[in-house]
């Protein structure tokens, strides 16, 4: 029978069947030799070693999937006084700790079952460690369970050794927290069933006459779960080694040592690549975990659907384990398509029109965020092929009357549309690691809709624009005085009205306080919300505008980039009127004609864009 390599804590500790660890490897217990440093993990702390694994298992019996996975622990086959032992070379931590775990389960239950544990694991780094093991541990828990060093010490004088010290306190501290997570015995058995049930380490055995001291020298690390990637890692790197072996030609335990180091590296260099800022910040802008999410893609490609909720953190590890235990792949296989799946990604990313079209695609705003997952159809396709893809990507997104568009109504096609003006404008490659480091994007208005800060002295051009905004001709008093009315009680609104129109019939003219704002209250929004009037820029820059008057934001947005922020091609070029030679000359104003140019060009633009 084929040897399991992933076990749950049942069958690690299960010693008379055939799904048993110890009886697949024909072993009786674990043995934990003398070079083995003694048992270390703390527990006074809430960051120390046996409160983070207890806290881990709760939370992780508590959610959905309730599926929790430990780091693998390293065996090798051996004799002990002529008895068959799987020898224990890493993990000797995480495997004291569970057996501890188990024995205070079956204590807390008030009954004289055993744990499934007791005497499997032989602690042979020391003689009294063995002997406190067989006398407290296996035979009488309680002896140690709610009582002081001190009063235990004076009971059992022999045990004062640090290495007892370490395990008195462990046992005592899973105690008080079963103690206080579980109120009844019916809890504490399902507690206890869920551990021996759901979770799981992979044993990683190896079967070569190679010293294990040579073998632990080279490992021991003391992390307590792992993630997602790790697993597929530890599955990778155990794995390969048995799939060469079911070869003609058995190789050596050498030739195992030199393909995992080399497998290692490899995998090393790749979580490297993938977490490269410009690589995070592109293809895995919404991930915490880099490698998880090109683990996904792997799976996606393989046909894997994951929940749709994604909350059981292990079904990619489950899914790729699966298909290699079915006989479906091999570990080689996945590392393979793995590497391979690196090198058609960094391909796009290092090919400008395809960076700039998937980039376009994945920061553009809508109902449906656009994700890297959604091109996996073209990680098997030619670069023409994959452009014309993305190009027909594009044009949907922009496939909108330009014209028709207005601030406040079709925000999200007004946003997506400036940004392909910088990201598809002179042929570049676009910052998109600037673009997606700054903050949130928004929309800003070149001439402001509620102008904060207009000029005492109005110039010729400023007259020309503000009339056009309010209509060729202001209106009569009686037309718009209801949209006053709430100016009434502190000017005489009429009177007010009647010396600015008079004023703005001039050139040029000086206005006061109250003219000023019902000036602001009397300018019509329509064309100042049109897409000829508007820009792309993070909240931050867009607020440090305030609604000041073009010439304050030109200044304002220059200081901008001059300190480092981020500011899009096209909105620079705009607030420097470089758009069009058919823009008025004046840098200090923004005009009907700036508007309508600016519209025009924007839809000349978008038609190359399209093409």
């Amino acid at each position: 029978m084929s040897k399991e390599l992933i076990f749950n804590i049942g069958n690690i500790f299960n010693s008379t069947t055939a799904e048993g660890a110890l009886q697949q490897h024909g072993a009786k217990h674990y043995y934990i030799a003398p070079y083995q440093r003694g048992y270390k993990w703390a527990s006074n702390h809430p960051n120390d070693a046996v409160c983070l694994l207890m806290k881990d298992l709760l939370n992780a019996a508590e959610s959905p999937t309730g599926e929790y996975y430990l780091q693998f622990i390293t065996t090798k086959l051996s004799k002990v006084n002529d008895i068959n032992v799987l020898e224990v070379i890493d993990g000797q931590q995480r495997l004291t700790t569970l057996t501890i775990l188990l024995s205070v389960l079956s204590s807390k239950q008030k009954n004289d079952k055993q744990a499934i544990s007791n005497n499997l694991l032989s602690y042979e780094v020391r003689p009294k460690v063995t002997d406190f093991f067989s006398n407290h541990i296996y035979q009488n828990i309680d002896s140690i369970i709610s009582k002081t060093w001190t009063d235990f010490i004076n009971e059992f004088p022999e045990n004062n050794e640090q290495d007892i010290f370490y395990l008195f306190n462990a046992v005592n501290k899973i105690s008080d927290f079963i103690d206080e997570n579980f109120e009844k015995i019916d809890t504490i058995i399902n507690f206890e069933k869920y551990v021996l049930e759901n979770v799981k380490i992979i044993l990683n055995n190896i079967e070569r006459n190679v010293s294990c001291e040579e073998i632990f020298s080279n490992l021991n690390d003391n992390k307590v779960e792992l993630t997602s990637s790790e697993l597929i890692k530890g599955l990778i790197l155990t794995n390969t080694a048995r799939e060469r072996n079911d070869t003609d030609r058995r190789i050596t335990y050498k030739e195992i040592i030199e393909i995992r180091a080399v497998m290692g590296r490899q995998w090393d260099e790749l979580s490297h690549w993938a977490n490269r800022e410009d690589i995070k910040s592109f293809f895995f802008y919404n991930s915490n975990n880099v490698l998880d999410e090109l683990l996904m893609l792997l799976a996606l490609k393989d046909g894997f659907k994951p929940t749709v909720d994604r909350s059981d953190k292990n079904e990619v590890f489950n899914h790729i384990q699966t298909q290699i235990k079915k006989g479906k792949k091999t570990t080689t296989h996945y590392f393979d398509e793995l590497k391979k799946l690196k090198l058609v990604l960094n391909e796009w990313f290092s090919d400008d029109e395809i960076y700039n079209a998937l980039g376009y695609l994945f920061f553009t705003r809508g109902n449906k965020k656009t994700t890297i997952k959604e091109f996996l159809s073209l990680l098997e396709k030619s670069k023409t092929e994959i452009k014309k893809k993305l190009k027909a990507d594009k044009i949907k997104l922009l496939n909108t009357e330009i014209e028709d568009l207005e601030y406040g109504v079709n925000n999200n096609d007004i946003q997506n549309l400036l940004l392909a003006l910088s990201v598809f404008g002179d042929g570049s490659r676009f910052n998109f690691t600037a673009f997606n480091g700054q903050e949130n994007w928004s929309l800003e208005h070149i001439f402001p809709q509620n102008p904060d800060e207009l000029p005492n002295e109005l110039g010729i051009k400023d007259v020309e624009f503000i009339k056009s905004l309010g209509g060729d001709k202001l209106e009569d008093y009686e037309t718009i005085k209801d949209r006053l009315k709430d100016f009434e009680e502190a000017m005489n609104t009429k009177e007010v009205y009647t010396e600015l129109k008079n004023k703005l019939k001039k050139q040029t003219c000086l206005l006061l306080e109250d003219e000023k704002k019902i000036l602001y209250r009397l300018i019509k929004t329509e064309k100042l919300n049109s897409i000829g009037n508007m820009s792309l820029l993070t909240k931050s820059d867009n607020s440090s505008n305030k609604n000041g008057m073009f010439d304050k934001k030109r200044y304002n947005i220059a200081k901008r980039v001059s300190n480092g922020s981020f500011v899009p091609k096209h909105t620079y070029d705009v607030f420097s009127k470089l758009i069009s030679e058919q823009m008025t000359p004046e840098l200090s104003v923004w005009t009907e004609k700036d508007i309508q140019t600016h519209e025009q060009w924007i839809k000349t633009k978008v038609t190359a864009i399209r093409k």
